[in-house]
């Protein structure tokens, strides 16, 4: 019984959302191209729309958006078809819930979605009817058992086979990213040399928008080394007792960690990475750690990046 006043309040909150929304709501653009990164200020844990869901078109599963979590508060956004009817997407996370249209636009001028707190249709903490329930017509339970998948029709393209595309990074970052690896390493601003596995920072760089850290691994020994992750985190310490205070996990916008995993360096060909992230800054009693995490192995090093070296980022975009 619970499920089912849950899901008929979720239908009739999209429901009322795709008439009410449209000119309302913020719109993210989705694209067969690149994939729309959405970030919230906490977790996602759930979030749902038509357009998200698997559905048959000529004989092939698959769905017209592939949305997927990662990072905690991080929803990517990829369109299968060419083009779809608008559509509202529902987004819970650990305090609120959001909604926003979902829009396909081939070319979006804008891929990087930030959504605040003062964005969100709160209904966690307080229960309360959102406008777009209030002007919705009431759906009976009867109808949200049988109700159609709407849109079918829509679609232009055939569904790829393969349901999950691999997430590009927007082409003027993925450019200034390998600017960045061709540069000459004078120097680096901090590294570990530990079971003849080198690991540095060389570089970091700044534009208006974004920080780009550049990384350095290099293996000196016979046994090949296999990246499992390369985690970026903050840490800071306490005042009083000098223990450590909060951890928070940085999620890099490039590379995907995926395409990191698994990712094998041979001895005498060291390798360079570029880690892209929204600007930000952290306190001066705060420092920022990158742990490279072996694979199938205990070679775990990492470094530690004092907050003056962030401040001091080079603009070169």
């Amino acid at each position: 019984m619970k499920l089912l006043i849950t899901t008929t309040f979720i239908v009739a909150f999209l429901a009322g959302a795709n008439a009410y929304g449209k000119a309302e709501n913020d719109t993210v653009y989705v694209s067969t191209k690149t994939t729309s990164y959405i970030y919230f200020p906490d977790s996602v844990i759930f979030y749902d729309c038509i357009l998200t869901r698997t559905i048959t078109i000529n004989g092939i599963e698959g769905k017209k958006v592939q949305a997927e979590k990662r990072g905690g508060n991080l929803l990517y956004l990829f369109s299968n078809v060419a083009s779809f009817e608008s559509s509202s997407i529902l987004v819970e996370t650990l305090s609120a819930q959001y909604i926003f249209t979902l829009v396909h636009r081939e070319n979006p001028e804008q891929i990087v979605y930030h959504f605040n707190p003062h964005q969100a249709t709160k209904i966690k903490s307080k229960m309360v009817t959102p406008l777009a329930v209030q002007v919705a017509t009431p759906i009976e339970q009867n109808v949200v058992k049988n109700e159609p998948v709407p849109n079918v029709v829509a679609a232009t393209t055939n569904i790829p086979a393969t349901v999950i595309p691999s997430t590009s990074a927007p082409i003027d970052m993925a450019e200034k990213c390998e600017a960045i690896k061709e540069m000459k390493m004078n120097d680096y601003i901090n590294g570990i040399y530990d079971e003849k596995i080198k690991m540095a920072l060389t570089d970091i760089f700044t534009d208006d928008q974004y920080m780009y850290f550049s990384v350095y691994i290099a293996n000196e020994a016979n046994v090949l080394y296999s990246i499992n992750t390369i985690d970026f985190f903050t840490r800071q310490k306490s005042k009083i007792k000098k223990e450590t205070q909060q951890i928070t996990n940085l999620i890099p916008l490039y590379p995907d960690q995926n395409g990191i995993e698994g990712k094998k360096i041979k001895k005498g060909k060291p390798i360079r990475l570029v880690f892209v992230f929204e600007k930000f800054t952290i306190l001066k009693d705060e420092k920022l750690f990158i742990k490279l995490n072996e694979k199938g192995g205990n070679r775990d090093i990492q470094i530690s990046i004092a907050s003056k070296e962030i401040i001091n980022a080079e603009v070169i975009f």
